[in-house]
């Protein structure tokens, strides 16, 4: 079986939007999302002999995306669309402030149609709701983060981040990063994105030394402007 001639459009026009309506299985309420992502030039769609066949509405937050409204043609099932869709987005916004994609599951079920797409959960009590589904998948330059199988004592850079507000004595973290620093500055030369609460501590080290050790929230006081937790600059004197 051949493989389906498909073409990715960022700038789609009046008629797919049209055509798209057409085929959704959407209720009408969310026709109002879709049209606004439309006009806020966040819409992409995958065509076949000129048709629409698919589409993603997203948003743009500080540093992440939102995929807000997928879907393909019922036609088209099965054949890979979203995971073009997809990953033309990761490519189209590669070199750009953004770093990742981020959605809600409704219903619960599509999750393992994500998961297929190379999503991942969100850290078990990264959200308040403990019943939304909500995941992400990086696609820019970031720090990777590893799950604790060292001893901090060993780490000289790097930025720790606790399951918890108040980890009691002796506890340890669950994830690091190890980080590198522009000589001379406190500037990160691969951020920090993970998608975690921001209530959670943090512990940063540098050289060895601990310069901070919060809640992240605490940290950053703009944390509520990020879906993730992001550092690409420490917010400590050098001095």
């Amino acid at each position: 079986m051949s493989e389906l001639p498909i073409q990715i459009d960022f700038n789609p026009s009046i008629d797919d939007l049209e055509q798209i309506l057409k085929f959704t299985t959407f209720p009408s309420n969310n026709w109002t999302e879709i049209r606004k992502c439309f006009d806020n030039n966040a819409f992409v769609i995958a065509k076949t002999e000129g048709k629409p066949i698919g589409f993603i509405a997203y948003k743009f937050d500080t540093v992440c995306i939102y995929i807000s409204i997928a879907e393909t043609h019922p036609d088209f099932y099965n054949q890979g669309i979203a995971k073009r869709l997809v990953a033309e987005i990761c490519d189209h916004y590669s070199d750009s402030q953004f770093k990742a994609l981020y959605l809600y599951c409704a219903p619960v079920g599509t999750k393992y149609a994500w998961e297929k797409i190379g999503f991942t959960n969100y850290p078990k009590g990264a959200r308040n709701n403990k019943s939304e589904v909500y995941m992400y998948r990086i696609f820019g330059d970031v720090c990777k983060v590893k799950r604790v199988g060292i001893t901090e004592e060993n780490l000289q850079n790097a930025i720790m981040i606790y399951d918890t507000e108040t980890p009691r004595d002796g506890d340890s973290a669950k994830w690091y990063a190890e980080v590198e620093f522009f000589e001379g500055t406190n500037k990160l030369k691969k951020p920090l994105l993970f998608f975690g609460n921001d209530k959670w501590q943090i512990k940063i080290k540098r050289d060895g030394f601990e310069i901070v050790k919060g809640r992240y929230s605490d940290y950053d006081k703009k944390s509520s402007i990020y879906e993730c937790l992001y550092i690409d600059v420490l917010k400590v004197s050098l001095t």
